[in-house]
Formats: C-alpha cells, structure tokens, sequence
C-alpha cells in the first residue's frame, strides 16, 4: 500500500468516488482488448509522471521567485507596509520594522494607529480609506 493510500483525503480516494462505477468483465474482454485497456493505463501513467515533473519544475521555479521578492522587499532601504481596509498591519519589512523600533512579529496584526503620533492619526486614517475607496 502506498503512503497516502491510508489517509483518507488523499487524492487516489478522491478519484475512486468520481470513478463511475462500472465493472468491466475482464474475462469476457478479447486479448487484443485487454492488451489496448493495458497500453491505455501505461501511456496515462507516463502522462501524469510527466505532468508531476512539470508541476515540481514550476513549484521550483515559483519559490524561487519568491525568494527574490521576499529579499527585495525585506532587504529595501525604504520602510514598506501592506495594510487591510481598517488599517492593521498585514506585512511589514524590515526596515519598517526598524522605523518603528520594534520586531515584525511585534506590528504584524496589530493597528497602525499604535505607531503614530497622536497628531497624525486622523491623516493617516483618512488617506487610508481614501486608497480603499478608491479601488
């Protein structure tokens, strides 16, 4: 048995139950039948190792891509944030962080507001839902 046969989300039990249940007589089926059922079976296999090598070059190819983004905005001498419509703090870089004087796991999830001057926590508010009105 296969390792993720026993689980039972795994995608072998996920296309058992879309499989029509139709039996077919193997024994009533000629040779040269069964000889093309098998070859049909064998070029679907390679079919889907080829599918699966094509998957993994991509999955490679995006991480990798994204390990430049997340360098390039990490690593940028200028203090990046990403906010949600309520002005929490979704993603912050490094130098943000640094800005602050605080760690990111310290600003992500928490207000903006926290971090700005009293004075200026009305202007920033009022920007921020004139960007998010503005999509």
């Amino acid at each position: 048995m296969k390792k993720n046969e026993n689980k039972p989300n795994s995608l072998r039990k996920r296309a058992e139950k879309k499989l029509k249940p139709e039996v077919v007589q193997v024994g009533n089926l000629m040779e040269a039948e069964v000889r093309k059922l098998a070859n049909e079976l064998q070029v679907h296999q390679i079919e889907l190792k080829m599918q699966n090598d094509e998957l993994r070059k991509a999955q490679v190819t995006i991480e990798a891509l994204v390990g430049k983004y997340v360098d390039i905005y990490d690593f940028a001498p200028v203090g990046y944030f990403s906010f949600s419509n309520e002005g929490k703090i979704l993603e912050a870089n490094l130098t943000a962080c640094e800005m602050l004087g605080t760690e990111r796991r310290l600003v992500v999830g928490k207000l903006m507001g926290l971090f700005i001057d009293s004075g200026y926590k009305d202007t920033f508010y009022l920007h921020l839902r004139h960007i998010f009105n503005y999509r």
